[in-house]
């Protein structure tokens, strides 16, 4: 019990230290934590996929052609997000923040193994 104490204490004064080194109001940082996630999920994703699609694709096909897979993906890029703004209106914040989260780790998971 007592181990036990010491270390939720420990922990709550590691989180007061972040807190006032990045000038932080209190509970801030828990707020903040989730978002700082799922904005890291949302850019390792894109970047992994970037790499991933560019490689795939100019293993078969000329680099000149590259261009046009670029305006392709944005193309597709607005599809899935005017989808999943449909989905997600009239639903709560969290629902879209795990079901983001979830996504962007599924393709994470996923560009592994179609990167071998």
């Amino acid at each position: 019990m007592l181990a036990q104490c010491s270390r939720i204490m420990r922990q709550i004064s590691l989180i007061h230290f972040i807190e006032r080194a990045l000038n932080l109001k209190s509970g801030e940082l828990r707020r903040g934590l989730p978002l700082f996630a799922y904005l890291f999920l949302i850019m390792s994703s894109y970047v992994t996929g970037r790499v991933v699609r560019d490689s795939l694709f100019l293993s078969r096909f000329p680099a000149v052609h590259l261009p046009y897979v670029d305006i392709a993906t944005a193309f597709a890029v607005i599809v899935v997000v005017a989808v999943y703004i449909r989905l997600a209106r009239g639903r709560s914040m969290g629902w879209d923040f795990r079901s983001a989260c979830d996504h962007a780790s599924w393709i994470n998971f996923l560009s592994l193994f179609v990167s071998e």
